[in-house]
């Protein structure tokens, strides 16, 4: 448990990811060209975001609109968003944590290939 969580649901997602492995930062602030947005769990190091969007909360148009606006400005900073229903955090723990794990390899292998490209020496 952690306090800074908004709900239950985003504890339960975060307990997903940690028995994956996964140690995700809750409620983040991550100040992007479009404004500064606060998303679910996400880990700045690797630019990934994990968002538990529950139908109550997100089904409207307005929040729609909002939760649009935010995910498309974290994606234009170079963010992956990944987004878990209710029933993906309930019912499939397993394969949520595991996504998470592997989004967040990719981007280890990903930073650490373009850091092997930059030390690289130029061609003539």
């Amino acid at each position: 448990m952690d306090g800074r969580a908004a709900n239950p649901f985003e504890s339960g997602l975060r307990a997903a990811c940690l028995d994956a492995g996964v140690k995700l930062e809750p409620q983040l602030r991550i100040a992007t060209r479009g404004g500064t947005f606060v998303v679910d769990l996400g880990s700045a190091l690797y630019r990934v975001t994990a968002e538990a969007d529950s139908f109550e909360w997100h089904g409207g148009r307005e929040a729609l609109h909002r939760d649009c606006t935010r995910y498309n400005e974290l994606v234009r900073d170079s963010w992956t968003v990944l987004r878990f229903s209710w029933e993906h955090v309930m019912f499939d723990r397993v394969w949520v944590g595991q996504l998470v794990a592997d989004v967040i390899e990719d981007a280890k292998g990903h930073k650490s290939r373009a850091k092997q490209a930059r030390s690289a020496p130029s061609a003539p």
